[in-house]
């Protein structure tokens, strides 16, 4: 039930907020993720708010607001059955998507 960022993200998160200042004609769509535990509408909002801790980090970092969209997908597209913690695990992530916008 955890939307803060972790600090070992951090490295990826500066790498990210690079690609994205050295390209100013892209969009940035962060889509985050949960596993199956918990109802949907939950997990609707634990992955919106993970979307959402990443866009935080890039607007405080100087990137403007409307060059990022955010989604949450909850539980609806895993990368595995959720079948044991280390797969759940690996369902809990946020995605990065970049869209040429000229």
């Amino acid at each position: 039930d955890k939307f803060d960022l972790r600090p070992e993200s951090f490295l990826e998160l500066k790498r990210l907020l690079a690609i994205v200042n050295d390209n100013p004609s892209v969009t940035v769509k962060i889509e985050g993720h949960t596993d199956n535990d918990g109802t949907d509408e939950h997990n609707n909002s634990l992955s919106l708010n993970r979307a959402g801790a990443v866009k935080q980090y890039l607007v405080h970092n100087g990137i403007a607001d409307s060059r990022i969209e955010v989604y949450g997908y909850g539980s609806s597209k895993p990368l595995n059955q959720n079948e044991s913690a280390a797969e759940k695990q690996k369902n809990r992530r946020v995605e990065v998507r970049f869209v040429k916008t000229k």
